[in-house]
């Protein structure tokens, strides 16, 4: 039906796609319902301006030809992935959902129904962002053009309701996303739970996908956004258990190390209990020997009867020693096998002392006669002590060779044993090491969310791109230090903290590090200016000094902003960061820092310029503080908060980053310039000029609306502190 072309804007230089309609093959009688649905396209679209959604810039016939001039895309379709039967990882369906239902909600709040949502209508950039197309048969609020009845649309992604020529509304495109969704998950269309075709998801996407996808229209998720909340919901309890696994990993190996170390003082006391009981049997065999030798001197008889007496020691020494030996596990086979040959030695000595007293009775009869026999029995009396002797080797031998062997085993065992844990250790670091050697591929992926460690911010990846720096002349309430707008090329990607550092990450850098930062430690200026406020009605409440970040005269969390943290303090942050964890930590250039808050968008403000939409986007001065404060005007919508919000609470940007503007300032590493007159073009920090004063960016929680635009600016001393100002990091990827 229609022709798309890629064309050059000659009046603004710049391509496009330029989208015709042919006429020549329509029926003449419905000619006129689609010339009015193609005109309807470009009045619904152009009402638009969103960073996801596809822009329209001009409408118009040549020659009975209509026309739209429309945004030119370099990417490619989502269907292209899908027909594929591609499964996404779980962070990259996150960003595109989050980016999809953040361009839905903002066209529903317009009255703009896309109708024929579907993955050939959505784009994927080069950098990861996507793109929303063809809202040609969008149900637009008031336009009376779309009848109860028509079926149009793609089957697959028609809600029941659409099939069955009903009425359609927001919850129709919250069904058609749904689909989406669950092919992003499974690689397949559906239907049956996520989770049995994708094992590696969370149960928790049953339910997501469930709601969205019901029959009944009050059954779904109301609004895109809500829906868009039970993404992120379902994203974070899938990441649960991956840390729990990991905690469960980390349990195991400091078991089986503490088990480790028991073996080994376990062997060691059985080496050493062994040879203890060899040492004391080494003694009780020399005391039985002196004994042996101050018997040798005297007659047979009682040589004999020291012989009978040395058994008997012998074997008393061998049955004290029973219980001992007995503790060592092989002992008591040892002493089993030493006993019958200590018992035969026993018996001969037994018949040595009858020969010999028998001698010794033939000796009172004659004398000389009983010489020769008492001679030949101290030679084999001094035979058995010899005998004696060598079984008293042989028995110690044995003894410390079983030592020995007991040592043997154990070490054995404990090296069995260490060789176990070891081996345990790898299986348990192999995917955190796996993944750590993927960390680099992985890291340059635009939209990926990464930590350094634990207490790490958490860092999204921004692709690389050239982007259109400060504001034109003709943006409303802008300042001069915002011009001239120029182009800046960001050549390489590079890491920006997700949200600005927390008290519980700024706490863990003072405990660690001993820190203490210049509102605490400085003579000339004590504490940190900022406002107090008791009364939120108050009028213009005037600066007065507050402690530091510990207290900043604000209710603050652990997921707050850390306050009253001077340039020179953010970046000694950002040198311990870089030192912990071997990374390269630093703080953004301020160009880099725009163009991240831009995330592709060229308007005032990242979410753009509609009125009253501030508060989705930023904590800024809105209705909920200060109802009778006139200092400046504030945003004509309302909250909740009064002061500083907990970080990633409000919609993030297209690059996935939270509070871009608002919350608090933050400090870049750039020197003030009044204009943007000689700045860098490849996205450097401008180090030359005031560099007695750094520029910060975003606006605060009490900012108004001519400073919450992505372009303003502001500075202020290095060693300046106050409770509007906070920091993020940028980290280089290697």
């Amino acid at each position: 039906m229609g022709v798309v072309y890629e064309a050059y804007d000659t009046q603004i230089e710049r391509r496009v796609a330029l989208k015709t309609l042919r006429t020549d093959p329509i029926d003449t009688s419905r000619l006129p319902d689609l010339l009015a649905r193609f005109k309807r396209e470009a009045q619904s679209v152009g009402r638009l301006s969103h960073p996801h959604i596809a822009a329209i810039h001009d409408y118009g016939d040549w020659q009975g030809t209509p026309y739209i001039v429309m945004e030119y895309i370099v990417g490619r379709e989502l269907a292209h992935d899908l027909e594929r039967g591609a499964r996404f990882p779980l962070q990259d369906v996150v960003r595109i959902m989050t980016q999809l239902l953040g361009a839905l909600g903002y066209a529903h709040e317009r009255g703009v129904v896309h109708r024929d949502l579907k993955p050939a209508n959505m784009f994927l950039l080069d950098d990861g962002a996507l793109k929303v197309v063809d809202f040609g048969i969008a149900s637009v609020a008031g336009s009376g053009l779309t009848q109860q009845g028509d079926l149009i649309g793609t089957p697959a992604y028609l809600s029941p309701e659409q099939v069955q020529g009903l009425p359609v509304d927001q919850r129709s495109d919250i069904y058609a996303a749904g689909v989406i969704l669950y092919q992003l998950l499974t690689g397949e269309q559906p239907f049956t739970e996520p989770a049995r075709l994708n094992p590696a998801i969370s149960t928790a996407w049953n339910a997501v996908v469930a709601r969205a996808m019901a029959k009944q229209p009050e059954a779904r998720y109301p609004t895109a956004r809500e829906f868009a909340e039970a993404v992120e919901l379902a994203s974070r309890e899938a990441e649960e258990p991956a840390s729990k696994e990991a905690e469960e990993k980390e349990r195991i190996a400091l078991e089986r190390k503490a088990h480790a170390e028991e073996i080994e003082r376990a062997r060691r006391e059985v080496v050493e209990r062994a040879w203890r009981e060899s040492q004391e049997y080494a003694r009780a065999v020399a005391q039985l020997k002196k004994k042996i030798a101050r018997r040798e001197s005297r007659r047979a008889p009682a040589i004999a009867t020291a012989i009978l007496l040395g058994a008997g020691v012998l074997g008393a020494v061998l049955y004290s020693l029973q219980g001992t030996r007995d503790q060592v596990s092989e002992a008591g086979a040892l002493r089993g096998a030493a006993e019958p040959r200590v018992r035969q030695e026993d018996d001969k000595r037994s018949k040595l002392a009858v020969d010999a007293s028998n001698k010794d009775a033939e000796a009172k009869l004659d004398v000389e006669p009983a010489a020769e026999p008492a001679a030949d029995l101290a030679a084999k009396a001094r035979a058995g002590e010899d005998a004696k002797k060598a079984a008293l080797d042989k028995a110690k031998a044995l003894v410390l060779r079983g030592a020995e062997e007991e040592r043997e085993k154990a070490e054995l065992a404990a090296k069995k044993q260490a060789e176990e844990v070891v081996r345990a250790e790898e299986r348990a670091k192999a995917e955190p090491a796996k993944k750590a050697k993927d960390a680099p591929r992985m890291a340059q992926r635009p939209g990926t969310v990464f930590q350094d460690c634990l207490d790490c911010p958490r860092m999204v990846v921004i692709p690389a791109r050239e982007f259109a720096m400060g504001s034109l002349d003709s943006e409303a309430e802008r300042s001069s230090d915002e011009g001239p707008q120029h182009q800046v090329s960001i050549a390489q990607p590079f890491a920006l903290g997700r949200s600005e550092v927390t008290v519980a990450e700024f706490r863990r850098f003072a405990d660690e590090s001993g820190y203490k930062t210049q509102a605490e430690r400085d003579t000339r200026v004590q504490g940190c200016a900022g406002f107090i406020y008791v009364d939120p009605a108050a009028q213009n409440p005037k600066p007065q000094p507050v402690t530091s970040w510990r207290s900043p005269g604000l209710a603050q969390a652990d997921s707050h902003p850390a306050l009253c943290v001077s340039w020179n303090d953010a970046r000694v942050y950002a040198q311990w960061l870089s030192k912990k964890t071997g990374q390269r930590y630093r703080l953004p250039t301020e160009a880099e820092w725009e163009y991240a808050a831009r995330a592709g968008s060229s308007t005032a403000r990242y979410w753009g310029d509609e009125p009253g939409q501030a508060c989705r986007f930023a904590n800024v001065a809105d209705q909920s503080r200060f109802q009778t404060w006139s200092f400046g005007q504030k945003h004509e919508c309302n909250d909740g908060h009064y002061f500083t919000a907990p970080v990633g609470g409000y919609t993030q940007n297209g690059f996935g980053l939270y509070d871009m503007i608002g919350n608090v300032w933050e400090w870049t590493e750039d020197c003030w310039n009044a204009s943007y007159a000689g700045a860098p073009a490849d996205g450097a920090a401008w180090l030359t000029g005031d560099c007695t004063q750094r520029v910060s960016r975003g606006g605060s929680w009490s900012t108004v609306p001519r400073f919450a635009r992505t372009a303003a600016r502001n500075k202020n001393s290095a060693d300046h502190r106050d409770n509007l100002t906070g920091f993020r990091l940028a980290r280089i990827l290697e």
